[in-house]
């Protein structure tokens, strides 16, 4: 947060001659002036970066960047793909790029270009989410789950797949499926405090109020500043006029 004297810092390896961070250093400085909402100062300091050094795609994306917030789209969109051309594996302009498509009501764009995030960078769920939301604006809710699928073999340490599937069957009063999906994620993790406390508002859902207690309290057990854990205990016990108990959940 001391961007005053990060900025002195990279004006000084700004004249560091030949050093590879010579080139980032004006990078860094733009980056502090968007956050200070000096966008002429940024578009001089990136321009000045390129003229030197024109095939950094570091560059061209933060060129696309302060385009991007001076509300020239066309512009941007062009600098972007300016970086994804000098650097194929590049996650950022691609984000960038598929967040404009998104942005423009333009879906199938979107989820292609999203696509193409998922492709360089099966780990991230950005790809995933981002191409799964487009499908579904397009109606095509069926599709969006093979792609929500498809992210436990992009990333298969990961639990989030299991999660957010379940919050979609959730939405769709499909808490049995709900249940499903993160008792499979509960095989990877089995005390993951975030995935219990879901688990607890599955089985609410489907009104099996005793695994729902179980799960809660297994919530806590690992952590026991879980919130939702919590409050879904409070809950519980309201509904069965249970008062000083749930109380004890909620403060």
């Amino acid at each position: 947060g001391k961007l005053k004297e990060a900025d002195a810092l990279f004006a000084k390896v700004a004249t560091a001659g030949n050093d590879p961070a010579h080139y980032d250093a004006p990078l860094g400085q733009a980056q502090i002036a968007i956050d200070q909402h000096q966008l002429s100062r940024a578009d001089q300091l990136v321009t000045a970066a390129l003229k030197s050094h024109d095939t950094l795609p570091e560059a061209h994306n933060m060129k696309g960047l302060v385009l991007l917030l001076e509300k020239n789209t066309d512009g941007a969109r062009r600098e972007f793909n300016l970086a994804v051309q000098l650097n194929a594996r590049y996650v950022t302009p691609r984000l960038y790029l598929a967040a404009m498509a998104r942005a423009a009501n333009d879906y199938n764009g979107a989820a292609a270009r999203y696509q193409g995030v998922i492709d360089v960078a099966p780990r991230l769920p950005a790809g995933y989410l981002g191409k799964a939301e487009s499908l579904t604006m397009m109606h095509r809710e069926a599709d969006a789950l093979k792609v929500l699928e498809s992210w436990k073999s992009g990333d298969p340490k990961s639990l989030l797949p299991y999660q957010v599937i379940a919050n979609v069957n959730l939405s769709d009063r499909k808490p049995h499926d709900a249940v499903r999906q993160l008792l499979a994620a509960l095989k990877l993790a089995p005390h993951d405090s975030t995935t219990l406390a879901e688990l607890g508002d599955a089985y609410a859902e489907a009104g099996d109020t005793w695994d729902a207690r179980i799960a809660y309290q297994s919530a806590l057990t690992s952590n026991p500043a879980n919130i939702k854990a919590a409050l879904g205990l409070g809950a519980l016990e309201a509904a069965l006029g249970k008062t000083d108990s749930a109380l004890v959940h909620f403060r």
